[in-house]
């Protein structure tokens, strides 16, 4: 009977306690139809104390799931544009002999479509109200139908207290009445009787029909609410198809032969698939296909019980077939809440099958995304993958090939430095310092010096050769050869004549006659012949679009002497290429400074490419100058790099100091 119970319940709430995790919170699900079709996107509005506390809408087959506190009072209004709203009132306080933990429910509510004579204007009434009983279940408190019994019963009663009545004073008024006649009134009474009870049975019938489902609601629900929170699960998967399938008893209470029932061809073959289904039942489309073969067996036999219940409604006779009719009427409206409980059910396991069926499209879509994306990646990996096999070879050969050209420019290096005149023999004529830095490892600026014994009197050149780099060191030892040829084996001495010698080899050397070829050099060339009597120098100077920096220590004074504004070798403008070099002759004392410098210091630049500038080279001269020369090539260095900073050297740098 409790099954029974359940299952017409089951029309207005299903009900589901689970073990939870959060603690003092009440878990309120649900699921939201309209005459068995879910609602999805539905508005629900949680209020407490007339304030909106939660909004949620309702999944994409009817769900909704909603955190309540507990011990408190809510009204939950449930929305959607075309049907009419719906209210109900849900108080979360708990006896104090139960503890504030894993409470929760699952409960279904039907919203109806809205008529063309429904006014938008009337107010939202709250229509149902659930609460907690003294075990801790929830149920559906429905005050209307407490009201609703007390009123039908009375009006039974008053019937029943009538008809007793009318039987009494039909006894009373026939009490001296003759055997004979009293036998034939009441056969004539009899019939009226029946009569009156055909009549009073269809007039009772929706009166009865309520009290016995009121009392259900009453009674059955507070006495057997415990029995609710374990029966029906969560996802329907597990609900028993047997409780719902025709009994034998059943059968024949509703008037219907059992085994001519199920004798029929159809049904044995329904019930065989259903027995083969239940062996399998692992699946959500197998508890589908149960759930409709079991609504199949329960319309069949509501149909051909239908049928049987009007034709008894045609031959009622007596009390007894009244009473028999109604008993059969109410397992018929019984058998009609299954009926509307499996087509939820199935309702229910449709959408989730096409929730699950759209999931499992989503995922192949999605795995057969990732299949062709990892074959392109693979195929482009591969691709890469022979590309840097391809790029690694290339690199070891560049590799091989750069350390050879390292190694040809190393040598190259030791090959330049070679040339360059040793420090030894300098410093046996005078006291020097040179600030030497090449942009690269060799270098396209060089010095140059050679002593005649038989005149005795010492040559020096800074020299700047076009480009810097190996184009600039193959000119330097162009150009160092020259000199050598000039004033060592050729005898020139006059510095304007070494460097008009000089430019000319140069021309012959790379054939700029005949050739493009424009590269020359710049240089800065003295000779210095000292008087052992007076401690005098005399330098004479000759430049190639170089200056000369001498710094006289008596007087304090630093001078600049421009050379010739005409370099070595290139091709020129004819009136600069036939201009002729000069020279000057500068007699200084002892421990007087001069300076030969390519253009390389003054032009570095720094971070916002300014130039370092003649004019501090100036200014840094004249502070050192009373410095011995180590600090001063100190100085110079410290000060270009301050200078510099981050920013990458220009050019190579060369500057030559020298203390007469």
């Amino acid at each position: 009977m409790k099954i029974k119970q359940l299952k017409l319940l089951s029309l207005i709430f299903i009900l589901v306690a689970v073990n939870v995790q959060s603690q003092d919170v009440f878990h309120f699900r649900g699921m939201l139809l309209n005459n068995k079709k879910i609602l999805s996107d539905a508005e629900i509005i949680v209020f407490e104390k007339e304030v909106i506390t939660l909004t949620k809408k309702t999944s994409k087959i009817g769900k909704f799931s909603l955190n309540l506190d507990l011990d408190k009072d809510f009204v939950i209004e449930f929305k959607k544009e075309g049907f009419i709203s719906k209210k109900i009132n849900v108080s979360t306080f708990l006896p104090r002999n139960l503890e504030k933990s894993k409470y929760s429910t699952h409960l279904v509510v039907q919203l109806n479509p809205i008529t063309s004579d429904y006014d938008p204007n009337t107010k939202v009434e709250t229509v149902a109200s659930y609460r907690f009983n003294e075990k801790g279940n929830f149920f559906d408190v429905d005050l209307e139908y407490s009201d609703t019994t007390i009123l039908a019963q009375s009006a039974l009663a008053r019937i029943e207290q009538k008809r007793q009545a009318a039987l009494n004073r039909v006894a009373k008024s026939i009490e001296n009445l003759s055997v004979e006649d009293k036998e034939i009134i009441r056969k004539y009474f009899q019939e009226i009787t029946d009569q009156a009870d055909q009549v009073l049975f269809l007039a009772q019938e929706e009166a009865e029909g309520i009290v016995q489902f009121a009392r259900l609601k009453s009674q059955d629900i507070i006495a057997e609410a415990d029995v609710l929170t374990i029966v029906i699960p969560d996802n329907f998967d597990d609900l028993d198809d047997k409780k719902v399938v025709p009994k034998k008893v059943e059968a024949e209470m509703l008037g219907i032969n059992d085994d001519d029932f199920r004798s029929r061809e159809d049904i044995i073959r329904k019930e065989n698939e259903l027995k083969a289904l239940r062996k399998n039942n692992q699946s959500l489309t197998n508890s589908l296909e149960i759930s409709k073969g079991t609504l199949y067996l329960e319309e069949e036999l509501y149909e051909l019980a239908r049928i049987k219940i009007e034709n008894k409604k045609l031959n009622l006779r007596t009390r007894e077939d009244s009473i028999e009719l109604y008993q059969a009427m109410l397992l018929m409206n019984e058998k009609k809440q299954e009926i509307e409980q499996v087509k939820t059910l199935i309702a229910r396991q449709e959408a989730e099958l096409k929730a699950q069926n759209t999931l499992l499209l989503s995922g192949l879509f999605v795995f057969l995304l990732l299949v062709v994306v990892f074959f392109i990646l693979f195929r482009n990996y591969q691709a890469k993958k022979r590309s840097n096999n391809e790029l690694a070879k290339k690199n070891e050969e560049i590799k091989r090939k750069n350390s050879h050209i390292m190694d040809s420019i190393n040598y190259a290096q030791t090959i330049q430095q070679a040339i360059l005149p040793m420090n030894e023999m300098m410093e046996e004529y005078f006291d020097y310092f040179i600030l030497f830095q090449p942009k690269d490892v060799v270098s396209g600026d060089f010095y140059w010096f050679s002593h005649r014994k038989d005149i005795n009197r010492s040559f020096l050149a800074i020299v700047d050769c076009t480009g810097h780099g190996v184009p600039g060191a193959f000119m330097s030892m162009i150009g160092n050869q020259i000199l050598n040829e000039i004033v060592n084996e050729k005898n020139i001495t006059e510095p304007k004549d070494i460097l008009s010698k000089l430019n000319s080899g140069i021309k012959i050397a790379l054939m700029q006659e005949k050739t493009e070829n424009n590269d020359g050099m710049d240089v800065c060339l003295c000779s210095l012949e000292k008087n052992e009597e007076t401690n005098e120098t005399k330098v004479i100077f000759a430049g190639a679009k170089r200056p000369l920096f001498t710094y006289r220590k008596a007087e304090k004074e630093l001078e600049l002497h421009k050379g010739t504004v005409k370099s070595i070798g290139g091709r020129r403008l004819r009136a600069r290429a036939e201009k002729e070099f000069e020279q000057k002759e500068l007699i200084f004392q002892q421990g007087d400074l001069i300076y030969l410098t390519t253009d390389g210091y003054v032009d570095q630049g720094n971070m916002k490419r300014k130039k370092f500038g003649r004019a501090k080279l100036m200014k840094v001269i004249r502070e050192m100058s009373q410095l011995n020369l180590y600090d001063q090539q100190t100085i110079l260095k410290r000060k270009l790099d301050e200078h510099q900073q981050e920013s990458d050297q220009r050019d190579d740098i060369t500057i030559f100091g020298v203390q007469l």
